[in-house]
């Protein structure tokens, strides 16, 4: 194993080694790489290259180690890019990003620090979603005339997402790291289980529609309702469950031309690409936190306006934040309860996996999207794991959950990305490399997955990839976890007792040293 020149190769462990299958040498290579993580101390020292141990690794005039660039490309570089591209085709796939494989990846293959790895992995799991948005932007819903992305949800929950998030990130700080290491290990578990499930469970419905040929009728039904919509305007027929105990009294039947003209009307804006009225909500609650990002700090960076955390202004700034975004959930979802009271009552036909904005469904759902911000924001996740797994619950089919949750992954990553590159940290010599790996990955994952779902009327194919991902995040991440929490107790570090907010938050991480030109 060529690996760092680490533990594989040393004596008598070489002769060990020598003497395994194939099999136990990959894994006595993967145990070096996760040990690198609490050994990296003794790599930056060096006389010549070779000192280092790494391909990865170069000998600088102050003689310490540190990462090469990107040229001259590495047969690492080549098979890692692979595993990124391989990571984010299956991870946008699925409609999130990725991140639970990105940093072990970059971590393990390409030998970066957790402070090169995690703006790295931000910036890709960023392309992969631009990718995919600009992929399916124009695809139409599978069973209704309006795109696929369900807009109305994510202008109503990305606000509060973005919100818990930035709670979350407080939390983070005050928790032990043994505890967010549990805390995480069970969401994981939890989402694995629940996704799987459910796409095991949609793959045999599947089978039993293709096997009793009612695929067939259900299809021919679907066709008919998207290509009549005159019908509607004509029979108006009333939604199924629609949560409405009255209808609206100047949509009565006898006043069924007005009727007929209001529902023309909301199919033909339903009918937009992109509602900008309903983007803009979420831009604005974006644009809040990026900026509320730059001003605060965060990620080892101090603010650039110079703010001490816990002073006054610091908090103001923090805060305004919550308010804000809670404001604008509570204006869009009035906006769409009204909207939803409207179609019932003009005989709007739902389709199935329509999201109801009841008044129940208008609380409970925007509440469980500011838990998965606060989960993503403490346990340090991306909010597509979260996200992913909350649009099953909520009903939504899985092209447009896929769809919707990518979406809204384009602006929980975005603003993480976008502050990294305002401040600096993002590594521009690998950009290129991993800029033409996310582009094929994700075009690859996105075309791949359609193609195969409209060949054999699998949507479960979706829900599928997705529990791949979250289930390969399960057993990575905590991985990555344990070595991090042990690598801190090593150091002296107090990694078991809660923190107070203001005191300055630990790294594991090593510092990273400029090679003198």
């Amino acid at each position: 194993a060529e690996y760092m020149g680490g533990f594989c190769n040393f004596v008598p462990v070489r002769v060990v080694v020598a003497s395994m299958s194939s099999r136990w040498r990959w894994i006595c290579v993967l145990f070096t790489g996760l040990v690198h993580l609490t050994w990296a101390e003794e790599l930056r020292s060096c006389t010549i290259s070779d000192d280092c141990g790494s391909s990865m690794f170069v000998c600088n005039a102050e003689h310490v180690c540190v990462h090469k660039g990107m040229f001259p490309i590495s047969a690492r570089d080549i098979w890692g890019s692979v595993v990124i591209a391989i990571g984010t085709a299956v991870a946008n796939a699925g409609g999130i990003g990725g991140g639970g494989i990105m940093m072990p990846v970059l971590i393990l293959i390409f030998d970066f620090t957790p402070h090169d790895a995690i703006p790295l992995s931000k910036a890709i799991i960023f392309g992969g979603a631009i990718v995919r948005f600009a992929l399916t932007f124009r695809n139409r819903h599978p069973q209704a005339n309006r795109p696929v992305i369900e807009y109305d949800a994510a202008a109503a929950l990305i606000p509060m997402v973005l919100a818990g998030t930035s709670v979350g990130v407080l939390l983070n700080k005050m928790f032990p790291a043994w505890l967010i290491l549990m805390l995480l290990s069970v969401l994981l578990l939890h989402n694995t289980y629940g996704t799987s499930k459910k796409g095991i469970d949609l793959w045999q419905k599947e089978s039993l529609i293709r096997e009793t040929g009612r695929i067939h009728q259900k299809k021919s039904k679907s066709e008919d309702l998207m290509d009549d919509e005159e019908d509607q305007l004509l029979h108006g027929h009333q939604s199924v469950d629609s949560g409405l105990d009255k209808p609206l009294a100047r949509f009565s039947v006898s006043n069924s031309t007005k009727a007929k003209v209001t529902l023309s009307s909301i199919l033909v804006k339903e009918a937009q690409t992109i509602p900008w009225k309903k983007v803009s909500f979420c831009m604005i609650a974006f644009c809040a936190l990026l900026l509320v990002s730059i001003l605060k700090g965060g990620h080892g960076v101090r603010s650039i306006e110079g703010l001490e955390p816990c002073s006054a202004t610091y908090w103001v700034v923090v805060l305004s934040f919550i308010p804000l975004c809670c404001f604008l959930t509570y204006y869009v979802i009035c906006q769409l309860r009204m909207e939803h009271d409207i179609k019932a009552a003009v005989g709007y036909r739902f389709v199935t996996g329509d999201f109801k904005w009841t008044p129940h469904n208008s609380f409970v759902y925007p509440v469980k999207a500011l838990l998965a911000g606060v989960a993503a924001g403490l346990l340090g996740v991306g909010g597509g794991l979260v996200l992913g797994p909350l649009f099953l619950e909520m009903g939504m089919i899985p092209q447009v959950g896929a769809a919707t949750s990518s979406f809204m992954v384009l602006f929980t990553s975005s603003s993480t990305t976008l502050q990294f590159f305002v401040l600096g940290m993002l590594r521009p010599d690998y950009a290129p490399l991993f800029a033409a790996v996310t582009f094929f990955g994700a075009v690859l994952g996105v075309i791949t997955v359609e193609k195969l779902v409209k060949r054999y009327d699998r949507a479960s194919l979706i829900v599928l990839a997705l529990a791949a991902v979250i289930a390969t995040s399960a057993v990575l991440i905590p991985i990555f976890g344990i070595m991090d929490l042990l690598n801190g107790y090593r150091n002296g570090m107090d990694v078991f007792s809660f923190k107070s907010l203001c005191a300055p938050v630990a790294s594991f991480a090593l510092p990273v040293k400029t090679p003198a030109p």
